[in-house]
């Protein structure tokens, strides 16, 4: 009789500690990028958010009308904001808890929450002349950003954005 030897073939022990050893190197360094990934993210979906809302603010600054010649009005998200021709420098300034939507809802997301934003307008000296806005933007908010008037910048923010425009006053229509 003959009996033939069969030989097995699988893995032994020290091959599958290896092979798990690599698995687990791999998806450790996998899982270790997933928070940079994340924080790059929400980080540009704010610079995103603060830059629709620079133009939003300047569109609104730049559509501010008059009546009577003297006092403007521009709106922004339903809130009423006033310069006077030949009057004092104008400061605004919204938070996402208070009246700040980048997309006009009338509630918050939690990207408007992030952002605050500060818009200060010089008016013209009268209705020939120009009149100027600096229009920031800071995020997080709850990193506790802070706008220093003096120096026209935020402190204590991850990221900002600041623009400058120039807007000619107009009439309404009658």
């Amino acid at each position: 009789m003959k009996h033939t030897q069969r030989l097995s073939r699988s893995f032994s022990l020290v091959e599958i500690v290896i092979a798990l050893g690599v698995i687990a190197l791999v998806i450790s360094g996998i899982m270790g990028l997933i928070p940079a990934s994340l924080k790059a993210f929400r980080n540009s979906n704010e610079q995103s958010g603060g830059a629709n809302l620079l133009n939003a603010l300047a569109d609104s600054v730049r559509g501010a009308e008059t009546a009577d010649g003297i006092n403007f009005s521009w709106i922004y998200n339903g809130v009423t904001n006033i310069y006077v021709i030949s009057g004092p420098t104008v400061t605004s300034r919204w938070e996402g808890s208070n009246s700040l939507t980048v997309q006009g809802l009338g509630t918050p997301t939690l990207l408007d929450k992030q952002l605050l934003a500060v818009v200060v307008v010089t008016p013209p000296s009268t209705l020939q002349k120009e009149g100027s806005a600096l229009i920031s933007v800071a995020w997080p908010a709850s990193s506790g950003a802070l706008w220093n008037s003096s120096s026209q910048q935020w402190s204590h923010a991850d990221g900002s954005a600041t623009i400058g425009i120039r807007f000619l006053p107009r009439r309404s229509p009658p």
